[in-house]
């Protein structure tokens, strides 16, 4: 697939951030399509599961990144005209309803950018997120809970928990099954079900 330049540039870039609803993981440009897989593309038979009903994943879109429980964030292929608008939905639910979190890929990528600079610094990311994200968007306003209940276990200086431990872990080991998906280490069938087994480890945890 020709991927337009404004979609190359933010996957290349590849903004990791640590909260969990936010993107951490990327496809490659040379195996888009493979990042498809379990959203348009069933993992199993391979036949496309998209559709023009209410709760379908319509066949305009195209996921760009998703976060740690596999959560998409995604784009219209047919929005160019207003830069590609990206939407979220959560994975999952039974059917897929799209909310909008940024206006154009552009301004999703500053939007990253800001997190992770906050994330790195360490800064009152609650106060910062405030004043610069729409709280009655109900993915930011999920995003701002994330950075809440962070907040509360590293101001009481709790040691993570088993549960919090596991999760680390499996985020670990689901990095490792990209990587050695895309080096052709393991099967695509022995890696869509080790990746399912895995996001419903963390689900169960959380």
């Amino acid at each position: 697939m020709n991927l337009p330049r404004e979609i190359q540039s933010f996957i290349s870039e590849k903004v990791e951030l640590e909260n969990y609803c936010l993107p951490h993981f990327y496809p490659e440009l040379n195996s888009f399509e493979d990042f498809q897989i379990g959203y348009k593309i069933n993992g199993v038979s391979g036949k496309k599961e998209t559709g023009d009903a209410d709760g379908d994943f319509k066949e305009n879109w195209f996921v760009i990144c998703s976060g740690y429980a596999s959560d998409p964030f995604f784009i219209d292929i047919t929005e160019i005209d207003k830069g590609f608008p990206v939407y979220f939905s959560w994975h999952g639910a039974g059917k897929w309803i799209a909310i909008k979190v940024a206006e154009n890929i552009n301004d999703f990528s500053k939007k990253l950018r800001f997190l992770k600079d906050l994330e790195t610094e360490n800064n009152n990311i609650q106060e910062e997120f405030r004043k610069t994200f729409d709280m009655n968007n109900e993915f930011w306003l999920e995003v701002y809970h994330g950075y809440e209940e962070e907040e509360e276990v590293y101001s009481d200086h709790q040691s993570p928990t088993e549960n919090e431990k596991r999760i680390q872990e499996i985020r670990k080991e689901l990095k490792d099954l990209d990587k050695n998906k895309e080096k052709g280490k393991i099967e695509l069938k022995r890696y869509l079900i080790s990746k399912r087994e895995l996001e419903n480890e963390i689900k169960e945890l959380t």
